[in-house]
């Protein structure tokens, strides 16, 4: 089973999705850097795929001949910087 890294809902592929392709239910592209598997904050570029080329943005539908998307709801844990900043705000914000 695949999941949207951003919404969290279930994906159904038949076939690989394209750079096109988005998630039915938040319209977030599905060939992303955060739904590949060689995905790793860590890493050089922040993918364990050491030929890959650099890429900006990671929620864009790219290009990446190395993508393969993840399986299962491992990648889940994945935040948007966004969505941070909005916690933090709400945490401190005037009354």
């Amino acid at each position: 089973m695949y999941y949207c890294y951003k919404c969290h809902n279930e994906v159904n592929l038949d076939v690989k999705p394209t750079r096109f392709d988005v998630c039915d239910f938040c319209g977030a592209y599905l060939r992303c850097c955060y739904n590949c598997k060689f995905y790793d904050e860590g890493a050089t570029n922040q993918c364990r795929e050491p030929n890959s080329a650099y890429i900006a943005d990671r929620s864009v539908g790219n290009f990446c001949g190395f993508f393969a998307y993840i399986a299962g709801k491992e990648h889940l844990h994945h935040v948007d910087k966004k969505d941070i900043k909005n916690q933090f705000d709400q945490l401190f914000k005037k009354k």
